[in-house]
């Protein structure tokens, strides 16, 4: 029964998160592309694949929660494993590469940043969403785990996790836009703007294997053999 109460309130969390994502890919592209800056269109991209994750995310608790039929008699349970790669896939396809090509591109043609100050304001306010939507995810995660590790370890929420790990690593990610654009305002070198887009490629690059980690043992553990993490230690136990 707690895992059902923690199951909708963070499919509460994830919703919140889809519109707040939207919102912030609309503002951040329109800036990036007047500003010419690679770093913040990159950072722009991964907000829109945020966007397509937490899509991909709610398809997936939509459809876990569908009643046991004749051809599905034990429920939709795995739907939201399913889904939650997708999420993943999407991430490899469209943060990875499309930040790689832009680094490289900003490089190669070196183009002069404009409006610092909007880009500026832009990152500050993304990093402040970033870590209102990450704490309000560790506070859901602990609602009934004593700590991250417990949560990660026993808890059955994918979702949860999934985002967790995605919008951690997008505030760090945030962060390190706002410090390359500030870095760039000082030097006006566009190789630091290149740098800041590339380096937008190996966070995603690391969050898509700590999903992956994720998303591959619960499904092994919760799914292909029917246990939840809780019932392995007690057959160890036994």
């Amino acid at each position: 029964k707690n895992d059902i109460i923690n199951l909708m309130k963070s499919s509460k969390i994830i919703f919140l998160a889809f519109f707040i994502n939207i919102l912030i890919f609309a503002i951040q592209i329109g800036v990036a592309l007047i500003s010419h800056s690679a770093s913040l269109f990159s950072e722009s991209m991964r907000s829109m694949t945020d966007v397509i994750s937490s899509s991909l995310l709610t398809v997936g608790i939509i459809m876990s929660r569908k009643k046991p039929d004749s051809f599905h008699p034990f429920g939709y349970g795995k739907e939201r494993f399913f889904w939650t790669l997708l999420a993943i896939l999407v991430t490899i396809s469209f943060t990875a590469t499309i930040s790689m090509l832009k680094g490289i591109e900003q490089i190669r043609h070196p183009q002069t940043l404009s409006f610092l100050h909007l880009a500026l304001i832009v990152l500050f306010l993304n990093l402040l969403s970033n870590i209102f939507m990450t704490s309000r995810e560790i506070r859901s995660a602990k609602r009934n785990h004593p700590n991250l590790k417990h949560f990660f370890r026993y808890s059955p929420d994918i979702s949860l996790k999934t985002i967790l790990v995605g919008d951690s690593l997008g505030t760090l990610g945030s962060g390190a836009t706002l410090f390359t654009i500030i870095l760039y305002s000082i030097t006006r070198n566009t190789f630091i703007d290149a740098l800041g887009a590339i380096e937008d490629q190996v966070r995603g690059d690391a969050g898509v294997r700590a999903d992956l980690n994720v998303d591959v043992h619960e499904a092994v553990e919760h799914e292909v053999f029917g246990l939840s993490r809780r019932g392995l230690d007690v057959l160890h136990i036994v």
